[in-house]
């Protein structure tokens, strides 16, 4: 073991703190640059078919949910002007 190394394992593990890294091996063949190769254009004809496909689902979705909305207020409306009325009544009923 070492006279000037500090660890008790018994090992000589020598004075580099970490092995030696290897150098990659070159390759067998030699490889040469080659130009990117053609990407082909991308369709459009895929996005427009996604925006009818969507449009035809949300727009039935949409005007379904509009109408139970404006149906909902036309019946809060309706309620509202029914307890008017019938408050209406109370009170001539009382008057006479």
């Amino acid at each position: 073991m070492n006279a000037d190394h500090s660890c008790t394992c018994g090992q000589d593990h020598g004075h580099a703190m970490y092995p030696v890294q290897r150098l990659a091996y070159p390759p067998v063949y030699p490889v040469y640059p080659q130009p990117p190769a053609p990407v082909p254009a991308r369709p459009i004809g895929g996005y427009v078919a996604a925006g009818a496909g969507a449009v035809a689902l949300l727009v039935p979705v949409l005007m379904t949910v509009t109408a139970l909305l404006v149906a909902l207020g036309l019946a809060a409306v309706a309620i509202a002007v029914c307890a008017l009325v019938c408050r209406w009544i109370i009170r001539d009923i009382r008057k006479n």
